[in-house]
């Protein structure tokens, strides 16, 4: 209990900007819980649409997301992270905040695409913001971020169940109003956030590359990487969607099993990610971390497919859940270290929003493919997905190593201005 006690409070930044910050994190992960949980009951049962409208809204709402990241991190770079981030999250407060009012797919479209926008190029910024606070500490804040977030959005998941308990038009609509109401009281914790200091563009002392660096699209092995890291977040499908899926499709397990493997996938999470990128010190390191994700995620994917209505089907599926967080884990340290210790001091935005791409697009296109996949095809397609998440990782290191050369390199000078930087 005293260790437990002790994992939690070291979630917290040390006090100042950093814990501002994080304040801001936790009131928009909170209201995402919400949000995540009610959103689609509330559009299916008391708008009166489909299930497969909703689906349909939300898978365009995020592709048209994916394309704000760069250009987001690109604004972000330019006119400051902290000042972007501020527009983003006023965007999906107005988004948000339409939602309960809509009448039609063709409006919960627009609103999911004007959100899913804002959402996107939130992370971008709020991917430089976190390299400009947490400076030589970055990977280590990043991840206490990480945890504190997961950590609201199950707060928010469970009180979204007294809403749905409640079964009130009205108490749905308060709260998802509640929702929209996270974004701008983030926005008002984050104006705390070193008022009237500029921001720290090169708090990192050197980590990154200088400024005379290519722009994100030409940098070969960072797109590479980025891939790489977009191919293991499909695994995040694997707990909130594949498990749960099978175990409700096969009867391998109780149906209340998917209930726990989610809630162990967020304990292990918050209890464990700080510590575990810890172990990111170096980018050799995070190369060595993405590759043994996805022998993992080979590992988790195969124990499904051994499940045949047996007395250790629950069992197995637990092992599958556990092996596929702690590969989570891994992939998730080691993708920070990647992300952030790459890219150019001055350049986060774009960087990070360009990484964060490979997040955007498993999660538009990952439910597709495990499903596909996994429910449809059985055991089979368990092994498949398994060795697609593998393969890539294999490949990690190698990357790294190319990435830090090209670090080193010298470049001939070039006409174009650095990291998409407008003349002056």
């Amino acid at each position: 209990m005293t260790a437990a006690r002790g994992r939690l409070t070291g979630l917290l930044p040390p006090s100042g900007p950093a814990r501002i910050f994080s304040y801001a994190v936790l009131i928009d992960s909170l209201g995402t819980g919400l949000y995540v949980v009610l959103a689609p009951l509330y559009l299916t049962s008391r708008i009166g649409l489909s299930a497969g409208d909703v689906g349909v809204g939300l898978g365009i709402a995020g592709l048209v997301g994916l394309l704000s990241a760069v250009p987001v991190g690109k604004l972000a770079d330019r006119r400051g992270s902290r000042k972007t981030l501020l527009l983003m999250y006023g965007v999906q407060a107005v988004s948000a905040g339409a939602v309960p009012f809509v009448a039609s797919l063709a409006a919960f479209t627009v609103i999911a695409c004007v959100g899913a926008l804002a959402a996107q190029g939130a992370r971008s910024a709020q991917g430089a913001l976190i390299a400009e606070i947490g400076g030589e500490q970055r990977v280590r804040y990043r991840s206490q971020l990480t945890a504190l977030s997961n950590a609201a959005v199950a707060i928010g998941s469970a009180l979204a169940g007294l809403v749905i308990n409640a079964d009130s038009r009205a108490a749905f609509v308060m709260a998802l109003l509640v929702n929209a109401l996270s974004f701008a009281a983030a926005a008002g914790v984050q104006l705390l956030t070193a008022p009237g200091t500029p921001e720290r563009r090169a708090a990192a002392g050197g980590r990154g590359i200088e400024n005379t660096a290519r722009p994100v699209l030409r940098d070969f092995p960072y797109i590479a990487l980025t891939m790489v890291h977009g191919v293991l977040s499909v695994s995040l499908q694997v707990i909130s969607l594949g498990l749960p899926l099978w175990i409700y499709r096969t009867g391998a397990g109780p149906a209340w099993l998917a209930s726990v493997i989610l809630t162990l996938n967020t304990v292990v999470i918050v209890l464990f990610q700080v510590r575990v990128s810890r172990s990111a010190s170096s980018l050799s390191t995070a190369g060595r971390l993405l590759r043994h994700a996805g022998l993992l995620f080979l590992l988790g994917c195969s124990l499904p497919a051994l499940t045949s209505r047996g007395r250790f089907d629950a069992a197995l599926l637990l092992a599958a859940a556990l092996v596929v967080t702690v590969g989570e884990l891994l992939a998730t340290a080691g993708g920070f270290e990647v992300s952030m210790t790459l890219a150019p001091e001055g350049c986060q935005g774009q960087y990070q929003g360009f990484f964060n791409l490979g997040y955007g697009a498993s999660k538009a296109l990952g439910p597709v493919l495990v499903t596909f996949l996994c429910i449809d095809h059985g055991p089979a397609g368990w092994a498949v997905l398994g060795v697609a998440l593998c393969s890539p990782a294999l490949a990690a290191p190698a990357l790294v190593r190319r990435a830090e050369r090209a670090r080193v390199t010298p470049r001939r000078e070039s006409s174009d201005p650095p990291c998409g930087r407008a003349r002056s």
